[in-house]
């Protein structure tokens, strides 16, 4: 028997774990969303909610993320992620047909469906807003400055720590991969 805590036929695998640490992100408090319908290419990732803003945006701050990754069902003719039925008669956790669940999800949202599915790798970013440590254990400054520090701070734009080098107000700062986000 399938260990329920690892892997559940109607969910995937799941990795458990205590203390991690998030991913930080710049955040401007707006996120893009996809949308039912929108069309996706499913050879990259479909960012399902991804956090805007980066170094250069002033309203920015770096921020705690739990990212979910998941490949999701997708209609490969007209290119948009499915709404599947998940419960009930016909559903995908109660029958394990994808293309019965497919049909009917499809039927219910008003989402065309071709009878192909694919399986595309999304993202979807979850705020740490909580599930966080209590006030007695929350973060300290070395927790992200000096030595073996949680932060990456090349991928958030700086050049090494800013506490060492000056923040974003005080040194020429070089836009991150991928352009600048604002």
């Amino acid at each position: 028997m399938e260990d329920p805590h690892r892997y559940l036929k109607a969910k995937g695998s799941f990795v458990y774990a205590k203390n991690l640490v998030p991913e930080y992100r710049w955040f401007n408090g707006n996120a893009y969303r996809y949308l039912k319908g929108d069309k996706i290419d499913p050879e990259g990732v479909t960012h399902i909610n991804r956090p805007e803003g980066d170094i250069f945006d002033p309203r920015a701050r770096i921020w705690p993320f739990k990212i979910h990754l998941a490949r999701q069902p997708y209609d490969e003719v007209y290119r948009h992620l499915l709404v599947v039925k998940t419960a009930g008669a016909g559903g995908y956790w109660t029958e394990f047909d994808w293309d019965k669940a497919a049909r009917l999800g499809s039927e219910a949202s008003g989402l065309p469906y071709s009878g192909k599915v694919g399986f595309a790798e999304t993202d979807m970013y979850w705020p740490l807003t909580h599930m966080v440590a209590p006030r007695e254990r929350a973060l300290q400054c070395t927790d992200c400055h000096g030595e073996g520090n949680r932060m990456d701070w090349k991928a958030l734009g700086y050049g090494d720590d800013p506490a060492l080098t000056g923040g974003r107000e005080h040194r020429r700062l070089v836009p991150p991969a991928g352009g600048h986000d604002s």
